[in-house]
């Protein structure tokens, strides 16, 4: 698996053939000592889909073993490039809300989002659940929590094929949010995370056997200040 390294291309020497109704996009590249535990799973999170449960709903074939964790998704604001019918609509709702309890669920690193992340690990990439389990790990060996929060504030539709293939841009919003050092409140590189500030990330959904999984996490520069998501 590859360790995160800012400023590097995600997913180097992967391609794959244009989708129907995809727009052309440039390369993104990670950037910022805050995206330190998104980024991570971001990065490793370029598998194949791994086996999941016959439906598209955020928490469908949750392990009935695991407590789910109680979180309420939100639908984000969000446009289309492509034209939608109202059945792509309620598609591309369900996969908006199943890309927040992701968002929510990865932004921690206690039992609350390891429970979540397990709820909807049927939807998930093996690369993004495996980044994850391995980023939580890393952060409890050296003594480093979560800390603030972000949210998205706003997506984009840049490609949908009902029952195949999605790609989404993101607006996130960070609110002093990272991981840091609990007795100097800084992370590993001796930033502080004070402030709020918004970047554009974008991931990817493929269905298989009519069931969706989210996979290939990627963050735009930080200059890019959620322009492209409008």
């Amino acid at each position: 698996m590859e360790e995160f390294r800012t400023g590097v291309q995600l997913c180097h020497g992967a391609s794959r053939a244009s989708r129907p109704g995809e727009r052309t996009r440039r390369a993104l590249r990670l950037t910022g000592a805050a995206l330190a535990m998104l980024a991570l799973i971001g990065l490793s999170g370029c598998s194949g889909a791994a086996d999941a449960a016959p439906t598209v709903g955020p928490t469908a074939g949750a392990d009935e073993s695991v407590e789910p964790a109680d979180y309420e998704p939100t639908l984000p604001p969000y446009t289309s490039d492509v034209d939608l019918s109202a059945e792509d609509e309620a598609e591309v709702e369900e996969l908006l809300l199943l890309i927040d309890e992701f968002v929510s669920y990865s932004s921690g690193i206690d039992d609350f989002n390891s429970q979540g992340i397990a709820k909807i690990s049927p939807h998930l990439s093996e690369g993004l659940e495996e980044a994850y389990r391995n980023t939580v790990s890393d952060a409890n060996e050296k003594g480093l929590q979560a800390t603030g929060s972000l949210e998205i504030q706003g997506s984009a539709v840049w490609a949908f094929a009902r029952d195949d293939y999605a790609h989404f841009g993101l607006c996130i919003e960070f609110d002093s949010w990272g991981l840091i050092d609990p007795d100097t409140g800084l992370t590993a590189d001796g930033e502080s995370l004070d402030g709020i500030r918004y970047q554009v990330a974008e991931i990817e959904a493929v269905s298989k056997e009519t069931t969706w999984t989210l996979q290939n996490l990627r963050f735009d520069d930080e200059s890019n200040e959620c322009a492209s998501i409008s």
